[in-house]
């Protein structure tokens, strides 16, 4: 008889399990035979052929833990490629070797990695109106939030409010609670997306905390109609380095 205690919700293993040796945990087949949720075998495993060996290993290993998380909140799986892409290294609490956020960027990749979802048309319409980079930083931010909320134990949010609050800024900044304090840099920095032949990010970090706080916030708030703006105009006029959109003050009359 064994003793100890038994777990509430102890992790059923079937045949696909264990039916693999050490060693072999590197194999395409271990983690498609594992993984419930089966979407296009060709598109996952030219991804898995692109992630280190020992990342396989541990993607292999949090598994079996992401089944038990499924069973205990009564969630169904998200797509492989999801999995693959944002969801392992949030179950084991570790840094990839390399990071797969292949994002498209669709509202499709977001309604997969979320739950529970709420309405979806609601969702789909927000989701439509937003910039590329924010979808980005979005799909970036829900495994962040759903880790938050299992170990804080606080209330969740549906799908559809965490767009329209706008609850990945929290996730993402959680020690940005006004536009006048330093992680609102980080924001701008994140949203803005040119980091290339800028200079030293300390110094241009310097130049942006020089603006007053309403100042800041509107220069946050207008990059989506400035990115807008730079498309209908059929990219005839390239997006300014940081610097320069801070000096031109074309976001100054939005507030």
């Amino acid at each position: 008889m064994i003793r100890g205690k038994l777990r509430p919700n102890p992790i059923i293993i079937d045949a696909s399990e264990i039916n693999y040796k050490t060693g072999q945990e590197t194999d395409f087949s271990v983690f498609w035979n594992l993984y419930n949720n089966k979407a296009n075998s060709a598109a996952n495993k030219a991804i898995w052929e692109t992630i280190t060996d020992s990342d396989k290993k541990l993607i292999v290993k949090s598994i079996p833990l992401y089944k038990e998380r499924l069973r205990a909140y009564g969630q169904k799986p998200v797509s492989p490629l999801t999995y693959l892409s944002h969801v392992w290294f949030t179950i084991l609490q570790v840094e990839p070797e390399r990071k797969l956020y292949r994002t498209t960027n669709s509202f499709e990749e977001f309604w997969d990695l979320y739950s529970p979802k709420g309405n979806a048309t609601k969702a789909k319409a927000k989701w439509g109106v937003l910039i590329a980079e924010i979808k980005a930083l979005i799909i970036k931010s829900v495994p962040i939030y759903l880790e938050r909320i299992k170990k804080t134990g606080e209330a969740q949010v549906i799908g559809s409010t965490y767009l329209h609050k706008e609850i990945w800024r929290s996730v993402l900044y959680p020690n940005c609670n006004t536009y006048g304090s330093d992680c609102s840099f980080e924001e701008f920095w994140d949203v803005y997306d040119y980091k290339t032949g800028v200079g030293n990010k300390c110094n241009f970090k310097k130049m942006f905390l020089e603006f007053k706080e309403a100042d800041r916030e509107a220069l946050i708030n207008y990059i989506p109609a400035y990115f807008n703006l730079l498309k209908t105009d059929n990219n005839k006029h390239e997006k300014m380095k940081p610097a320069a959109y801070l000096k031109s003050r074309i976001w100054a009359n939005q507030r």
